[in-house]
């Protein structure tokens, strides 16, 4: 490997890659969504932010990835097509 050559990988794993940025309104919504997207069971959090959960949360989940090759609900009754 060149000496300008990184190796992607281990760069990252030693944080190499990190940047600091300003924090926002904004990426404080899109962390705490993304947090609450893809919890399956629980979601934990300070007293004190009571005020950012909202009222409806998704439902709990006990399996990330469905494969029993039940047809898909659609508009057509779940009728399979084949791509075109």
């Amino acid at each position: 490997m060149s000496a300008n050559m990184i190796d992607q990988p281990a760069a990252v794993a030693s944080g190499q890659t990190d940047v600091t940025m300003q924090g926002s309104a904004y990426l404080a919504d899109l962390f705490n969504e993304a947090t609450i997207s893809n919890a399956r069971e629980s979601i934990f959090h300070h007293p004190d932010d009571e005020s950012l959960i909202p009222a409806e949360l998704p439902a709990r989940r006990d399996k990330e990835l469905d494969t029993s090759h039940r047809a898909a609900e659609s508009d057509d009754g779940g009728a399979v097509h084949p791509a075109e």
